[in-house]
């Protein structure tokens, strides 16, 4: 996926195909799925979200500066992690 300033997004990708658009701010991940994923789905995006998060809450000394800008994907839900 790709924004209007060309920015490529990061996915939720499940068995292969685009399900969803995820980020990360303030020590949360944010999942958008395009519509609501089925219980197996959601479990699945979760456990993996469990292995990211640790990943991604790892501070670097001088973390490079980024600009984050969150869009609404319509029908989409949101799911938070912390």
């Amino acid at each position: 996926m790709i924004d209007e300033l060309r920015r490529v997004l990061p996915t939720v990708l499940i068995d292969g195909h685009v399900r969803g658009t995820w980020s990360f701010t303030a020590g949360e991940i944010r999942l958008t799925p395009f519509r609501p994923l089925p219980a197996a789905e959601q479990q699945a995006v979760d456990h993996e979200i469990g292995h990211l998060l640790p990943f991604l809450s790892h501070r670097p000394a001088h973390p490079p500066r980024s600009v984050s800008e969150r869009r609404s994907h319509g029908a989409g839900q949101t799911t938070e992690r912390r």
